[in-house]
């Protein structure tokens, strides 16, 4: 992820951290095999990024 000016350096982080998370995460569970195409890549990325900003969120407002 890069920084640019929509979005403040802290979003920007948590994001990135967020991605980071997400990427390892299926990597670890095996979930994103060679034979799986760039773009079926990217969304599922995309997805457990966003699942884990959202559940960041919500413990956030607790």
């Amino acid at each position: 992820m890069t920084l640019n000016e929509a979005i403040g350096y802290r979003e920007a982080m948590l994001r990135g951290r967020a991605q980071d998370k997400a990427i390892l995460s299926l990597l670890d569970e095996g979930a994103l095999p060679e034979d799986l195409s760039l773009k079926a890549k990217l969304e599922k990325i995309q997805k457990e990024t966003n699942d884990i900003l959202h559940d960041d969120a919500i413990v956030e407002n607790l």
